[in-house]
């Protein structure tokens, strides 16, 4: 059993999943309502951008709770979550999950922000530079990181209905942690830049605050990118402990908690 073996696998069980289709699903609604929207309205459309970022890192939180919820579920239902449980190394397979929807998240991420791009390059709207856009894009993802573990042990811990609401709850911190969704676009402020430090200590909020940081320094030079390096640092250190820390509990672990 290899980590390469486990991740394929896991890729092979999405392709007969409804989850990916989720993926599919939000990686197309959102960057075409918010697209077409920021495209023809009057709207600055680089404020416009650093909205929809963050409002793509808010709602991170709420869709990886979702998808692993549900994942685990139908695993759990399937077959009592024999592919981990029964597995010759849980560790090595429960990491298989985790690499597997790091991956679909990036390339969910990765489609929202070259559909929503493109819509607004057709439209003939004003763009940040390619790579504000693309490092934006990577630490948005890297400041998720965290929540594909914790989400993981709350839908083996506490379950399907309790984990989705969790998400909801943390993106709703993440949305206020910045003035609410769309506070910059209206106040026409960098609002990432100008959050309280405060926001460090919210795992939650890194995604929308990381991805939003490294766009506004695309907008605006002045923009310090040192926060973004020091989120960038806590958010590697800290998924690592924690994954380190599932890999030694999931040996123990014993599945009684299923969900009709």
């Amino acid at each position: 059993m290899t980590l390469w073996g486990t991740l394929q696998s896991q890729i092979v069980r999405f392709h007969r999943s409804p989850l990916l289709w989720f993926h599919i699903t939000s990686a197309l609604i959102l960057p075409l309502l918010c697209g077409f929207y920021f495209a023809v309205s009057p709207w600055n459309p680089l404020m416009g951008t650093d909205a929809y970022v963050q409002t793509l890192g808010a709602l991170m939180p709420l869709a990886i709770c979702i998808v692993i919820a549900f994942d685990i579920e139908i695993e759990r239902q399937a077959g009592e979550l024999t592919t981990l449980l029964a597995a010759p190394s849980r560790a090595l397979s429960m990491l298989g999950k985790l690499f597997a929807y790091a991956l679909l998240g990036l390339a969910t991420l990765a489609a929202c922000y070259a559909i929503f791009i493109g819509i607004l390059s057709g439209y003939g709207r004003d763009i940040p530079s390619l790579s504000s856009l693309t490092l934006s894009c990577v630490v948005l993802w890297l400041g998720s990181l965290l929540l594909y573990p914790f989400a993981l042990w709350s839908a083996l811990k506490l379950g399907r209905n309790v984990t989705i609401a969790i998400g909801a709850v943390l993106s709703a911190i993440a949305i206020l942690s910045l003035g609410g969704l769309a506070h910059g676009l209206v106040s026409r402020q960098l609002t990432a830049a100008q959050s309280p430090t405060i926001v460090y200590a919210l795992p939650m909020a890194w995604p929308t605050r990381m991805g939003s940081l490294a766009l506004e320094h695309g907008i605006n030079a002045h923009v310090s990118l040192q926060p973004l390096l020091t989120h960038t640092g806590i958010a590697l250190a800290s998924v690592l402990i924690l994954t380190a820390i599932l890999c030694v509990w999931i040996g123990s672990y014993e599945d009684r908690k299923r969900e009709f």
